[in-house]
């Protein structure tokens, strides 16, 4: 697929603020600072869609990339290494997992792990949890 437009729509702090539209989407998971924005900006050929940063915990809503006028694209916070309060990273939880319960759009979940180690718990943990939801993913 040749990307040839890429607009940043907005950032959700909950599923129900997300675009109504029904465009299909594809969300991008892992833990942070993993790479996931990298990724997006490599994916969509582009320096500074997703904003990257050093420091984990940069991404910390919903937020949505419409493509090609077609679907989009879903960078959502990542897992485990942020530098947050445990009610910050609850609150970041439960919106994850209500943004993936509820979204009708939603097509599946690109879930980032990094080949450099052993999938860490909190991987197989997500991905027991997506399982078990019969949300499509794949790794």
């Amino acid at each position: 697929m040749k990307i040839k437009t890429v607009f940043f729509t907005k950032s959700s702090a909950n599923h129900t603020q997300c675009p109504q539209e029904s465009k299909p989407e594809l969300a991008l998971m892992g833990r942070s600072n993993v790479g996931k924005s990298s990724l997006i900006n490599m994916l969509l050929d582009r320096k500074q869609v997703a904003k990257i940063s050093s420091k984990p915990g940069k991404t910390q809503l919903i937020n949505h990339f419409l493509i090609n006028s077609d679907w989009h694209l879903v960078d959502l916070p990542g897992y485990g290494w942020a530098k947050v309060s445990k009610a910050k990273r609850q609150e970041w939880e439960k919106m994850v997992k209500t943004y993936l319960l509820h979204r009708k759009q939603l097509n599946f979940v690109l879930v980032l792990v990094d080949a450099r180690h052993k999938p860490q718990k909190l991987d197989v943990t997500l991905i027991n949890w997506l399982g078990a939801r019969e949300i499509p993913f794949v790794i």
